[in-house]
């Protein structure tokens, strides 16, 4: 049925030929099919499709891996407003994934999707804080969003809190 809808434009149908292909134990051949499957969504404006574009060049399935090509995929996914793309442009920017690090664009991305209640950025804008990536070291700030994504069930932001410099921290 995808294949049908596929063939009459649809890029849903793409993606989801391209999701079915990428399977746990798929095959090079058929991580090839999904990636052209993606391809074809992307280019129909599937802003999804970008994000899995970019996971496949990251990880190299179905294609060669090229962090710089990963990183283009999630940006663009990322002007299309997708949140799961730009979780991932903020990680590549974050981290220098592709490209140069850029903390206060990874920063102003993070924040937006905190308005959502991503815990994933929360859990990054507390590492930031941490860390003083970009930003002064601030060991409140890193233990409130760190507090905030493990109420959302953010494990990593939890082993942080548990972890030797919040043990005896006090808010």
């Amino acid at each position: 049925l995808y294949e049908q809808l596929a063939a009459q434009g649809d890029a849903e149908a793409y993606f989801s030929l391209g999701c079915a292909y990428d399977c746990f134990e798929a095959s090079e051949e058929e991580l090839k099919k999904s990636f052209a499957c993606f391809m074809k969504a992307a280019q129909m404006g599937y802003a999804q499709a970008y994000v899995c574009l970019g996971s496949a060049y990251f990880r190299g399935k179905g294609v060669e891996k090229d962090w710089v090509k990963a990183r283009e995929m999630y940006q663009t996914g990322a002007s299309m407003g997708n949140p799961s793309a730009i979780l991932q442009f903020s990680n590549c920017l974050k981290r220098g994934i592709g490209g140069e690090k850029d903390y206060p664009a990874a920063m102003t991305l993070y924040l937006r999707l905190v308005e959502h209640r991503n815990d994933d950025a929360l859990y990054e804008l507390g590492d930031m804080y941490l860390k003083g990536l970009g930003v002064e070291i601030d060991f409140q700030k890193a233990f409130d969003y760190f507090t905030k994504a493990a109420k959302h069930g953010n494990r990593a932001a939890g082993n942080a809190l548990n972890s030797k410099k919040f043990r005896d921290f006090k808010k």
